[in-house]
């Protein structure tokens, strides 16, 4: 009996000298709101050419001339390479006489089916004549819509001769030099449109969303920085790195084409600084005081040493001293109210 006693007795001694029975701890608190952050981020990101072609030829001839050089800016529908047009104006001539003479032919056969409708309502005419001069005209309309369409032909084939620039663009290399045939489709050149530049930013998905929140975006390399603005999130991951490219337009100025730097934004979601988590049974976690005593708060994504984003009140008194020996629901002694 007395031996039960004694067990009892210990038994309760150790409960009440448990976390929940121990004297409070004294702890140092302040509000969410005085210790909150909001880190600058970045990623990496190029500045990129939304058009960047090789312009071909699209008749068949000798590179004459090229009228830009490299590194040269070349505005829209100005002319950028020469070709040997003799051939093509030449079927132009042709084709502009052959449109004359089927012209008279047409002329004359307009004559004379009006004479032979004169002849035949006088009934000094074989209806089968008449029917032929009827014939006749038409076919000679017929041809004369050929020839000129043969001539729209030759035309568009004589325009080709000069190798025009489809948007502003800087011209990156030559690939035809003078002198050479080119056939149909060849490539010439390699254009990089100058007037549709954008930035490509390679990002974590789970900050797409802090991005698309955030107004202070800016392209930074070894030299300025650029205010951009975001035009798109690509709808994919890529497949190899798990990232989501974004697309964004710079507000006023912008660097050269292929200029490698960093995308920077100021993170608007609210975050603890590192040195707060603290692991329990392997899981990071910062500790709030809730009535007293203390609750284990366990942040989305939390990295060791790096600030962790949390969904709290404003004013929820967070711990910031004497939080690494602390344990969740143990009572503890606020020295510093929020």
């Amino acid at each position: 009996m007395q031996f039960a006693a004694r067990f009892y007795l210990l038994l309760v001694a150790l409960l009440v000298s448990g976390p929940a029975g121990s004297a409070p701890v004294s702890v140092e608190t302040r509000s969410l709101a005085d210790i909150a952050v909001y880190p600058s981020r970045s990623a990496p990101a190029t500045v990129v050419s939304n058009s960047e072609i090789e312009i071909s030829a699209e008749i068949a001839a000798r590179v004459v001339r090229f009228d830009a050089r490299v590194g040269d800016i070349i505005e829209a529908g100005a002319a950028l390479v020469a070709l040997d047009c003799r051939d093509y104006e030449l079927d132009l001539a042709s084709a502009r006489a052959t449109f004359a003479s089927t012209e008279a032919r047409l002329k004359l056969a307009t004559v004379h089916l009006d004479r032979a409708r004169e002849l035949s309502q006088r009934n000094v005419m074989a209806a089968e004549t008449f029917d032929e001069r009827q014939a006749e005209r038409s076919v000679q309309q017929a041809d004369l819509v050929s020839a000129r369409t043969a001539i729209k032909r030759a035309e568009l084939a004589v325009s080709r001769c000069t190798v025009r620039s489809p948007f502003r663009a800087l011209l990156h290399s030559r690939l035809a030099p003078v002198g050479q045939f080119v056939a149909t489709g060849e490539a010439v050149a390699r254009l990089i449109d100058v007037g549709d530049v954008e930035l490509s930013a390679q990002v974590l998905a789970g900050d797409v969303a802090a991005i698309t929140d955030s107004d202070a975006l800016s392209f930074v390399d070894d030299e300025q920085r650029y205010p951009v603005t975001l035009r798109a999130a690509v709808a994919a991951l890529d497949s190899e790195t798990r990232q989501r490219e974004l697309r964004l337009r710079f507000n006023v100025t912008q660097p050269l084409t292929g200029t490698a730097g960093q995308l920077s934004w100021q993170d608007r979601r609210t975050h603890v600084p590192g040195n707060l988590l603290v692991a329990r049974d392997g899981v990071l976690g910062l500790f709030v005081i809730v009535d007293g005593r203390t609750s284990f708060v366990i942040p989305s994504n939390a990295q060791a040493g790096r600030a962790s984003v949390v969904s709290l009140a404003p004013d929820t008194a967070v711990v910031v001293a004497g939080h690494y020996g602390l344990q969740d629901g143990q009572a503890v002694q606020v020295i510093s109210q929020p």
